[in-house]
């Protein structure tokens, strides 16, 4: 049963269902690129791959990011998203959108007990507040190695997004020992003032524990879409600025694309589709 007046909405040229509280169409209008970069991402790996590709979408929400890859690339997405007022919508939207399985469930942060959290919601956003039991008892969480177990497709994702509101650096560390392994394209949002507020360790610490598991370069996105740049992923100038993200300017948190070395040709290519589009490169710091 949806939990609010069901509304459609337009995304990646699908025809998807929203709550009518859900601010994605008020996003998308304000900003046009809200969220293409993703778009951009899956096609560039797409066709470097001359393959589908393997995605999974971590806080899927109502498929609207899966509604985004899936216009952009062929693509099979597996959704995994644990909101219980969200997803009515996500099965509605599956049929529509094509090539998607969901795991109904919250991805597992070493930064904190989800399990025990309560929900908030606000606008067509979720996050899990820890400390503040959940009324009707505790949260569905795997870990994403367990889950991944249950979607043989998805043992080696090409691609994996994360947006959490705040779990992402924790849901990170804990997948450390897949990621390590798999090394797949992450993208995640880098919100260092809700990574606080969920009670993980320094956010910006992420990015030498990337560098650790053997990525080594950073896409940076402003929460406008645009990119900022791109770094080493343990470089000072990364961290610096990560450091101030969300005190200064009007740039509250970041999208981050980080790669693996396999996956230098999708930096370059990423690249040279926003040449192409500003007339303007983006240098790799030193």
């Amino acid at each position: 049963m949806f939990s609010d007046s069901p509304v459609t909405i337009r995304v990646g040229g699908f025809d998807i269902a929203a709550p009518l509280s859900h601010n994605l169409p008020v996003y998308v209008a304000a900003v046009p690129q809200y969220s293409q970069n993703l778009g951009d991402v899956s096609e560039a790996l797409h066709g470097l791959l001359g393959r589908q590709i393997s995605v999974i979408d971590i806080g899927a929400n109502i498929g609207d990011s899966a509604a985004i890859i899936r216009g952009r690339s062929d693509a099979r997405v597996l959704c995994i998203e644990g909101d219980p007022d969200f997803l009515p919508y996500l099965a509605e939207n599956v049929g529509v959108i094509g090539a998607i399985e969901t795991a109904e469930c919250y991805v597992a942060s070493s930064d904190a007990d989800l399990a025990s959290g309560a929900v908030t919601r606000l606008a067509g956003t979720a996050h899990i507040v820890t400390g503040e039991p959940q009324p009707g008892g505790n949260l569905a969480v795997r870990g994403l190695a367990e889950i991944v177990e249950s979607y043989g497709s998805f043992n080696a994702p090409d691609l994996i997004k994360i947006d959490t509101d705040g779990h992402d650096v924790g849901i990170i560390r804990g997948a450390a020992d897949f990621l390590r392994i798999h090394r797949p394209a992450l993208f995640f949002e880098f919100d260092p003032t809700l990574t606080e507020r969920a009670g993980g360790r320094t956010p910006v610490d992420v990015f030498e524990e990337l560098g650790n598991l053997g990525y080594e370069t950073a896409l940076v996105y402003s929460n406008f879409g645009d990119l900022v740049g791109t770094f080493n992923v343990t470089s000072a100038d990364l961290v610096e600025s990560a450091a101030k993200l969300g005190s200064t300017g009007p740039v509250a948190y970041w999208d981050v694309l980080a790669v693996a070395p396999h996956h230098r040709s999708l930096v370059e290519t990423l690249r040279a589709g926003v040449a192409r589009r500003t007339g303007n490169d983006v240098d790799l710091p030193a």
